[in-house]
């Protein structure tokens, strides 16, 4: 999907289904009631400071080889409960842009949770974060912040996750009652430690083949 300042255009490798362009974005307004978007909002909003207002130059580590960022103080319960309750609405709504994530008999556990605020521990729908950076190596205004694929089910450090595209990042939420192994594990959404985003070039991502090869299917 690839977007200017005000209408998107959604394409598709779905048989029966065509291009379209979206101008409002997406919204199922049957999903949650007014309490529920209350109780959301500051969540949505400490989301939103984090992904998109954040200096993410200034928040690069590791020397000349930089590979992720770090912030070192975050609040863990808020951040944590944003990608929860982000889960619980793309598995919820009835949207087909959302229809290749169910979470089965985690679903229930996920609403008890996030209507407790219990954000719970590492092991416990444990995020994963990576930011997208550069271009399209033929196609420079082809950025991953103006295009992503629809959340789906995948398999990441050797158990179930969902992958949700958010502007230029992806969340790598795990739906699986093991926990992460090492590496990946330290690198989750953790209280009382610093929060890491690993850096990915989109140019040679796999999600940038993908989007190219479907852009070929409709040409």
């Amino acid at each position: 999907m690839l977007a200017d300042t005000s209408t998107a255009r959604l394409a598709t490798n779905c048989p029966g289904e065509y291009d379209r362009t979206v101008t409002t974005g997406f919204y199922d307004p049957s999903l949650v009631c007014e309490a529920c978007e209350r109780k959301f909002s500051p969540w949505d909003g400490y989301g939103k400071a984090i992904l998109l207002d954040t200096d993410w130059e200034s928040a690069q580590v590791g020397g000349d080889d930089r590979r992720a960022y770090c912030i070192r103080s975050f609040d863990y319960t808020r951040l944590k409960l944003f990608f929860m309750s982000v889960l619980w609405r793309i598995a919820g709504t009835a949207r087909r842009e959302f229809r290749q994530v169910d979470l089965g008999p985690h679903g229930d556990k996920l609403a008890r949770d996030i209507e407790s605020c219990d954000p719970g521990g590492i092991d416990d729908w444990s995020v994963t974060l990576a930011r997208f950076v550069g271009s399209h190596p033929a196609i420079p205004e082809l950025e991953a912040k103006v295009a992503w694929l629809d959340p789906h089910r995948t398999r990441f450090g050797g158990v179930n996750c969902v992958n949700i595209y958010m502007a230029d990042f992806i969340a790598m939420i795990k739906v699986d009652q093991r926990p992460f192994g090492e590496p990946v594990r330290r690198l989750c959404i953790a209280r009382d430690k610093p929060l890491y985003i690993i850096i990915r070039d989109f140019g040679s991502s796999k999600e940038l083949a993908l989007m190219t090869n479907m852009a070929r299917q409709q040409a």
